[in-house]
């Protein structure tokens, strides 16, 4: 079942009800490059094979995980100017006084807190996805090295009786 963003549609409403404010813009312009990065992360998440061990797949998890931090810190810096009403902790986002009050009135109003929101539901849902796979896959390898015992085991077993004939 296909997820739907709201996160790209509070984008474009940023835009819409802030269309002058140079401030707004540039935390509209932060929100969408998330959004974009997060529907990328959701589809290499999507596209990972669980393999036969599992081994591969839980490397494979870890590899896009830990490319995609910066995102996720992304997410928090936004999710930090929401909270503070500044868009000071936005690192790619040169903040001014008067940025700050526009911004201030724009997160009163909900929209910015919204947008963000959406992208903290987002990734989360993406961490539940590399979550629900890592446990398969574990669960896989736990599985495979039970087996490899047993059957080395059953070696042993087999070369100990043989040599007693």
């Amino acid at each position: 079942m296909p997820d739907s963003d709201s996160s790209a549609a509070n984008s474009t409403r940023i835009y819409g009800e802030f269309p002058d404010e140079r401030a707004v813009r540039e935390f509209a312009t932060a929100v969408a490059n998330c959004e974009r990065e997060l529907m990328s992360y959701r589809a290499a998440v999507t596209e990972v094979q669980s393999s036969l061990c599992g081994l591969r797949t839980v490397w494979s998890l870890n590899r896009i995980e830990s490319e995609h931090d910066q995102l996720i810190r992304q997410i928090a810096e936004l999710r930090s100017a929401c909270i503070e009403e500044s868009l000071e902790p936005v690192s790619e986002i040169e903040a001014t006084k008067s940025a700050d009050r526009t911004f201030r009135s724009f997160v009163r109003d909900g929209t910015a807190t919204d947008a963000v929101e959406s992208l903290d539901e987002t990734a989360a849902r993406i961490e539940r996805q590399i979550e629900d796979k890592r446990t398969v896959a574990i669960a896989r390898l736990s599985l495979t090295v039970a087996i490899a015992s047993l059957f080395v085991s059953t070696l042993i077993l087999l070369s100990g009786g043989l040599s007693l004939f």
